[in-house]
């Protein structure tokens, strides 16, 4: 499952690359503690997995790891 500004992005990235724009993905600091869950990547599979830090870590760093894939 892949989320929506993912698919727009790879929809419109030949015409993004004619045109000389850029794509601007925010992360932090908090993504060199992120680890991905791919087992559960929203964290709905366990009821009461989910924990804020882990999920804002695990967020950032799908957010370097997107913009490596552009990049």
């Amino acid at each position: 499952m892949t989320s929506g500004y993912l698919n727009l992005v790879f929809s419109l990235r030949q015409n993004l690359y004619v045109l000389y724009y850029r794509v601007v993905i925010v992360s932090s600091m908090a993504h060199t503690s992120g680890k991905m869950n791919w087992e559960d990547i929203h964290y709905q599979k366990n009821p009461g997995s989910y924990e804020t830090f882990r999920s804002y870590g695990q967020s950032k760093l799908a957010n370097v790891l997107h913009a490596k894939e552009l990049s």
